[in-house]
């Protein structure tokens, strides 16, 4: 009987906890491309298109935005906490990335992260650690990248899947949009 009365008190009141609110001003989550090129965007699109025809249950593919810089990633992720990142590492460069992996993935806990790193790199096993979900080499490998995409975009909290958030997401005018929260109007 209390158990009963307990449970109707919770669910007639209600409250929207401040981590609830917190996601309602974030935007939808994008796909962010650190790489250069449009061949890995067109091969994630490729990878994501043959697992929704080999019979997987997949969410709709997010909006892609391009950074070419680290300051830029920071940016988009402050305002959208919840993308999926594919960063790029160089040889020359991998010690600091790796701190730059680790300082993103600290600060943007709800991101996924993916690397392109050149073919045959030995720090494949650090990235991971490190926190990234997968390291390829190659737009062929793109597969991989496409189900931890879809893992993530599996695991995040349904009030960032909102339909009308992501359709106004894709229209050319979005960005210049004076409102901040899709999820308010609806």
């Amino acid at each position: 009987m209390l158990l009963r009365v307990v449970g109707d008190l919770s669910e007639s009141h209600m409250s929207v906890s401040a981590i609830e609110l917190w996601w309602q001003s974030a935007g939808p989550p994008t796909v962010v491309f650190q790489t250069m090129g449009r061949i890995w965007q067109l091969g994630l699109v490729n990878a994501w298109r043959d697992l929704q025809q080999a019979g997987h249950q997949l969410p709709s593919l997010p909006r892609f935005l391009v950074a070419h810089n680290r300051s830029r990633v920071e940016n988009i992720l402050k305002e959208r906490p919840a993308s999926f990142v594919i960063l790029t590492m160089r040889h020359e460069h991998a010690k600091s990335f790796l701190v730059n992996l680790m300082s993103l993935k600290d600060r943007f806990p709800t991101a996924g992260f993916a690397v392109v790193a050149p073919r045959g790199h030995v720090l494949e096993g650090i990235c991971r650690e490190y926190g990234a979900h997968c390291v390829v080499s190659s737009p062929r490998e793109l597969k991989k990248v496409a189900i931890w995409l879809a893992w993530h975009l599996r695991r995040l909290p349904p009030i960032l899947n909102n339909p009308r958030a992501q359709i106004w997401d894709r229209l050319p005018w979005s960005q210049w949009d004076s409102r901040k929260n899709m999820a308010s109007s609806s």
